[in-house]
């Protein structure tokens, strides 16, 4: 440990209460350190005039250059693909924010993504209107197309397409049309062999009929349908009318 020499210590008391320890340093005791420099303050009692900064956080600057804005304007200009904000931070060195801050500074947005749906995602997006986000991303999947479940239900909204599936009814629904009370078709479900699925439970529990299990069990107990009071053209179409597309039996309204 080097010792402090007079003329060391009279060079402390004079620079340190207005430069500070680094510039101390750097040009009046460049052959002690920092720690060295400030321990010897501290047992000379001499202190900067602009108090300690120990603890103290300060935001680091981020100057702007004419190279930056530069990239800033002609990455946002050809700015297509999710993630190029993060990816132009990286390459310029500056935080998310600040690249963000500075291109509304500059007057630079993204273009508009434009994401046309093609007539064939709109036409399997009809068919399958009635099933759930998952399954209608599974079908665009399989005929080659990629969209995620929060695009498919944008579409839905804004296309205002119909989501109910002609070929399933809740027992509520289907009583009015065979005139009867809807706890009558309940009473056909659990006791008369109508078969149905239960999707909620307790005293007002949604069951769901599909058109070929109701047609099935109205031809097997045609006693306990009164022709008279049902809807005709519904009933007229129910036991007439083409068979149901098996592909979307069971499958319950999303």
């Amino acid at each position: 440990m080097t010792p402090w020499l007079t003329t060391d210590v009279a060079l402390l008391r004079e620079h340190y209460p207005t430069k500070g320890a680094p510039r101390t340093q750097a040009e009046h005791l460049p052959h002690r350190t920092l720690a060295a420099i400030r321990a010897k303050a501290a047992e000379q009692k001499v202190r900067t005039r602009h108090g300690s900064t120990t603890g103290k956080r300060f935001p680091r600057v981020h100057p702007p250059r004419d190279d930056i804005d530069m990239q800033i304007r002609e990455a946002y200009i050809h700015a297509t693909e999710r993630g190029f904000l993060h990816r132009l931070a990286l390459r310029l060195g500056k935080p998310d924010w600040w690249v963000q801050k500075r291109a509304a500074l500059l007057g630079v947005t993204r273009p508009m993504r434009v994401d046309v749906w093609t007539l064939r995602e709109l036409d399997i997006l009809e068919q399958w209107a009635h099933a759930g986000l998952v399954v209608i991303r599974q079908k665009l999947r399989a005929a080659g197309f990629t969209r995620t479940e929060g695009a498919i239900g944008i579409q839905l909204k804004r296309r205002k397409i119909d989501r109910t599936d002609p070929d399933t009814w809740t027992a509520t629904s289907v009583a009015p049309m065979l005139g009867v009370n809807p706890a009558t078709v309940a009473d056909w479900c659990e006791r008369r062999g109508l078969k149905a699925k239960r999707v909620t439970w307790g005293p007002n529990g949604k069951l769901i009929i599909t058109r070929a299990d109701l047609k099935r069990w109205v031809n097997t107990h045609r006693a306990h349908v009164d022709l008279r009071r049902v809807d005709q053209h519904w009933f007229m179409e129910l036991m007439l009318g083409p068979e149901p597309r098996v592909a979307q039996v069971g499958v319950a309204a999303a």
